[in-house]
């Protein structure tokens, strides 16, 4: 007799953090909806999983119907969606806002068992950033239409195939003077294989309904500390200077058009505000999870941006 699995979907699955959030959710034995806009973006996931276990779903958060048809019969939701680079606030709001309420509020009506929603450290609806405004909105909406949800705010995530630590080494291997955007910016990046992990342990824990998790990494660096690690790290004889905010805003507007650009502002948006915990507790503790950090697990994916050459404490 063959064995029922449980069906999980998950919003934003082909993003960095959504695709490993469905690695593990396959490894667990789910049957895994991707509910994506295209179902052409999920060829890099179909190698995951046994055949049949990963199924592409046409779905947008900004649709009714659609997502009505995501969540039916789902055990559980993760809405890993989001909208982040944009300084337009309608244009935040339609998926930040409307698109997690509209999750929330259907998943409801479908009886699903657990909603999580992974959110943004540093939420705040007066906050200077929309993006962050935005991300405060949305928990508020998904409360709302889903008193049970879980909500996961984490700081700026880090992994191998991010586009946050590459877009910075390969800036670093680039130049001979690094211009560092805001220097005394904290930020507390954190694996993104962590969040994932934190995603199962919360589905598998019984009491975790109705919480909220904030999670980073174990480490915080200003920009300019993390810059200056990942130089040394390079072996780049590059020198990290401070740059007026703005005219590096323009100048990341006008370089991220053309062909192979290391510069763009959705980095310098990520690195815009402070992403730290609020009060130092991370709620990994609480989920019995240990945090990688950046100088243990970063070494092995930045040491491509080394000289040819340069093989000292190389990874084996």
């Amino acid at each position: 007799m063959s064995k029922i699995r449980n069906v999980a979907t998950v919003f934003g699955g082909t993003g960095f953090v959504g695709r490993y959030i469905v690695s593990r959710l396959l490894k667990q034995g789910y049957v895994v909806r991707v509910s994506v806009p295209s179902p052409a973006l999920t060829v890099s996931l179909r190698t995951m999983g046994d055949v049949g276990q990963m199924v592409p779903l046409y779905s947008s958060v900004t649709k009714e119907e659609t997502v009505t048809r995501a969540v039916e019969g789902a055990e559980i939701v993760v809405n890993a969606s989001r909208k982040q680079f944009s300084h337009k606030k309608p244009e935040l709001n339609r998926l930040n806002v409307d698109g997690a309420g509209r999750v929330a509020r259907l998943c409801a009506a479908a009886g699903v068992k657990k909603l999580i929603h992974l959110s943004t450290v540093g939420t705040d609806e007066n906050s200077n950033s929309l993006f962050l405004q935005s991300r405060k909105i949305g928990e508020n909406e998904v409360k709302k239409f889903f008193p049970a949800a879980t909500i996961i705010r984490h700081t700026i995530p880090f992994g191998i195939d991010d586009h946050f630590l590459n877009v910075l080494a390969r800036q670093i291997k680039a130049l001979s003077i690094m211009l560092v955007y805001k220097s005394n910016v904290r930020l507390q990046p954190v694996y993104v294989g962590d969040i994932a992990d934190a995603v199962i342990r919360i589905i598998n824990l019984a009491d975790t309904n109705g919480h909220s998790y904030e999670i980073a990494g174990p480490e915080v660096y200003t920009n300019h500390e993390l810059i200056s690690w990942m130089i040394k790290w390079l072996h780049q004889n590059t020198i990290p200077c401070a740059f007026p905010a703005g005219l590096m805003t323009i100048m990341a507007k006008i370089l991220q058009n053309l062909p192979g650009s290391f510069m763009n502002a959705s980095l310098l948006n990520m690195m815009n505000n402070d992403c730290v915990l609020n009060n130092g507790v991370n709620d990994f503790d609480n989920l019995g999870i240990k945090p990688m950090s950046i100088e243990m697990l970063a070494p092995e994916f930045l040491f491509a941006y080394r000289p040819a050459d340069d093989f000292e404490n190389a990874p084996v």
